[in-house]
């Protein structure tokens, strides 16, 4: 877009026609993306406000909610109070900084309202109501989940989970890594 000058294509992608030094003056192994695809993302933009928003709107969709101003589906009203007892009785203290926040007292369905920082609390509460009986009986009793299609969704929080407490490590013991394979 910049070669061809369109300022309407760069504007649409929040781009500005500079020339960049990385552009073709500095040589990047071959490599065909150019500097923003071998730059690694970081982990604010594209987990936590990235993959983590859309996998959770994604369960929510799966729920029968439809993206707009329409009222939330009865289930995800249900799904927050059950998440508002689990945020506040069961992992209500954390004196340990390395957990998430798991208390959201407007519930956990407003997703695209919650910053990036707590998408692993709402994560972590999600695959808890995912596990528990009651609220698990719930979301069977929607006719968008069957039980495998539940256990899809209990798997991919677990890895998320997983995979952004890895990125905060220095390293990870390959051992490690082969046990969370799933079979």
């Amino acid at each position: 877009m910049i070669d061809a000058n369109d300022k309407e294509g760069l504007k649409a992608l929040s781009q500005h026609p500079i020339q960049n030094a990385f552009y073709e003056g500095i040589c990047l192994g071959g490599n065909k993306r150019g500097i923003h695809g071998m730059s690694p993302g970081e982990p604010l933009h594209v987990l936590e406000l990235g993959l983590f928003k859309m996998m959770t709107e994604g369960f929510y969709v799966n729920l029968g909610y439809k993206p707009g101003p329409k009222p939330y589906p009865k289930i995800l009203q249900l799904l927050d109070v059950w998440a508002r007892k689990i945020g506040s009785a069961a992992l209500g203290h954390q004196s340990n900084r390395k957990m998430p926040r798991t208390y959201f007292p407007n519930g956990v369905t407003g997703g695209t309202k919650l910053a990036g920082h707590k998408m692993n609390g709402v994560n972590l509460v999600l695959l808890i109501l995912c596990k528990m009986k009651e609220s698990c009986k719930l979301l069977l009793s929607s006719k968008y989940f069957l039980e495998d299609h539940l256990c899809g969704w209990m798997n991919l929080f677990e890895s998320m989970l997983v995979w952004r407490w890895w990125l905060k490590l220095p390293s990870v013991p390959l051992s490690e890594i082969l046990a969370s394979e799933y079979s």
